[in-house]
């Protein structure tokens, strides 16, 4: 939001963070000047206490003897995990593995030891958490070996920054530990320094940790100068985690150079050191807004990649856990569509040493996967599954549960593929136009031929289902047509598991612009081997309805039109047209 008519006059209702221009005190000034009227703010009010009304806030009993850790909630959380995780890819029937002849499994990657959560307002600490590594564990059993290799990632880069040791060399040129550090007001380290001093560590971990008398308006840059020295001869991991921008130069070499406005990504360098030689560290970062991460540290490594590869080589199969997390995807910012730095890299290294490799994605979206889709078997899209997520993924790794869980959205070979890709991006400094029309995700990839990577809806099982063939009656109600969509689904397959089948809407005789589909209801029907259950869907006229842009008004667009049921937008199982009056 940058400014208070046209929002508080276009539907906007609240603006996060903190309402600074949509608050009382501007709405009033607005009104008073004609600009805003009062019924617009009366709107607003009864739409707000309309969502508390319908949940039942101020009539329903608040409980408030629920435990802290509640057994249910639990419960909740673990299906609503198992229910999530898509199964995007199972070659060669790499999935499930066998429990029992399963000898040793290696679980490889920075998200393997922690459950990721996306940042901002959406992340909460929970009372446990079940990680991967200890999901499998549980499950495989002590007579299978589960050894875990974090590598790389933020996992590290907080062992790291917190143990590393750094030297500087004081104004009579005596070594003495600590780094020296200069606060600066402003993001661009001009000027003199607001403060010196010598810290011990590189490890803010918030604003408040950069924060220091003399610092104003929230905007801070920081350099730190020193040196490090090694006390063995060896290979020695340099990790750099920013949120905002993060310069670091190694013996004058620019290692890392991430100086924008982002959120926290980690950049992890490797470096051959001798011991008792001393190598000069500068790092210059900036913090603008939102949150703050400011850290770097060395070290060798506590697995290498070498490690895990070895590892991999010798295991029944190997589990790689990439992706993002709350340090780098929230609020406010936008993440890359790449891997964070050097993940590409184990997933590849991995796949060629062990055929069996299951790659699970931690991350809110799509990735870019073109790299090295085609070298792993087996790929899971976990998104953030919760503090059970770790049990949910070692349920359907080991098949005690069938994956059901279907994509809410189209996976883009590539960023430029996605049809927002053309509009997308702020063409004054704040205003984006929304070109796209209706013709956003799957209706754009359909509209401009475009073949995604993997298509909205889709998701694999470990069982096979058939459907049946559509049937379409229709029905008024009010004068209003009512269209009844029923069709059967059974399971094929030898287990136990879910489908969630998707009804489409097609337009055959359309006036105005209408995607090739559109979908208009689902059901997800749980079955047993060679059960079969009806399917029954019902539209109404909302379901029907196109909105006419000439007219401003709600239309029933033509008369002729299809339905179309499948268990992707891209896997149509059968169609059945009808006519209205």
């Amino acid at each position: 939001v940058h400014e208070i008519t046209a929002v508080a006059n276009n539907g906007l209702d609240i603006e996060m963070p903190g309402g600074k221009y949509l608050n009382p005190d501007n709405l009033e000034i607005m009104v008073r000047a004609g600009k805003v009227k009062q019924a617009t703010i009366d709107d607003k009010v009864r739409r707000l206490l309309r969502v508390i009304v319908q949940a039942g806030f101020l009539t329903q009993e608040q409980k408030l003897d629920y435990p802290l850790d509640d057994p249910q909630c639990a419960a909740v959380a673990l299906d609503v995990a198992r229910e999530g995780i898509v199964m995007l890819k199972n070659e060669n029937k790499t999935l499930p593995l066998n429990a029992e002849s399963v000898s040793k499994i290696v679980v490889v990657g920075p998200m393997g030891g922690h459950i990721a959560a996306g940042g901002g307002s959406s992340k909460v600490e929970p009372f446990h958490e079940v990680n991967t590594v200890d999901g499998i564990k549980a499950i495989a059993g002590n007579d299978c070996q589960v050894s875990f290799f974090p590598v790389i990632g933020r996992m590290v880069s907080n062992e790291i920054a917190k143990s590393s040791v750094f030297n500087h060399t004081d104004d009579s040129g005596e070594i003495k530990p600590g780094i020296k550090v200069e606060y600066f007001n402003g993001i661009s380290l001009a000027g003199e320094p607001v403060l010196t001093r010598i810290e011990n560590t590189i490890n803010k971990m918030s604003p408040s940790a950069l924060t220091v008398e003399g610092i104003t308006g929230g905007e801070v840059s920081v350099r730190w100068t020193g040196m490090i020295t090694p006390q063995i001869d060896g290979d020695y991991s340099l990790v750099a985690c920013c949120d905002d921008g993060m310069r670091v130069w190694f013996d004058d070499e620019l290692i890392v150079n991430e100086w924008s406005d982002h959120a926290a990504v980690v950049i992890q360098k490797q470096k051959t050191l001798q011991a008792g030689k001393s190598y000069n560290i500068k790092i210059e970062y900036y913090q603008k807004t939102g949150d703050a991460v400011a850290q770097f540290g060395w070290g060798m490594p506590r697995s290498s990649l070498a490690d895990a590869v070895a590892a991999a080589r010798e295991a029944d199969a190997a589990v790689v856990c990439i992706g993002f997390g709350s340090d780098s995807e929230g609020e406010g910012s936008d993440r890359s569509f790449s891997l964070p730095a050097g993940q590409e890299d184990l997933i590849r290294a991995v796949a060629a040493a062990n055929e069996r490799t299951i790659v699970i994605i931690n991350a809110g979206g799509n990735v870019d996967m073109q790299n090295w889709l085609a070298d792993v078997p087996a790929l899971l899209m976990a998104w953030y599954p919760g503090q059970e997520g770790g049990q949910a993924l070692a349920e359907i790794i080991f098949g005690q549960v069938n994956p059901s869980g279907k994509l809410p959205a189209t996976f883009e070979k590539k960023w430029e593929d996605n049809p927002s890709y053309k509009h997308y991006g702020l063409t004054n400094g704040h205003d984006i136009e929304y070109k796209e029309g209706i013709f956003v995700g799957y209706r754009g990839f359909e509209k401009h031929n475009i073949e995604p990577q993997f298509p909205f809806g889709f998701g694999l099982s470990y069982t096979t289902f058939e459907y049946g063939k559509p049937t379409v009656t229709i029905e008024h109600e009010n004068d209003l047509p009512v269209i009844s969509v029923k069709f059967s689904i059974e399971n094929t397959g030898k287990v136990a598991g879910s489908e969630t089948a998707q009804i489409y809407l097609s337009w055959q005789d359309a006036r105005l612009p209408q995607p090739v589909k559109a979908l208009k209801g689902f059901q997800k029907v749980a079955l047993q081997p060679g059960e079969s259950k009806e399917i029954h869907q019902t539209l109404d006229a909302e379901a029907l309805a196109s909105f006419d842009p000439e007219t401003h008004n709600w239309i029933i667009d033509g008369k002729k039109f299809e339905i179309l049921i499948g268990s992707s937008s891209a896997d149509i199982k059968g169609k059945a047209a009808f006519t209205l009056k």
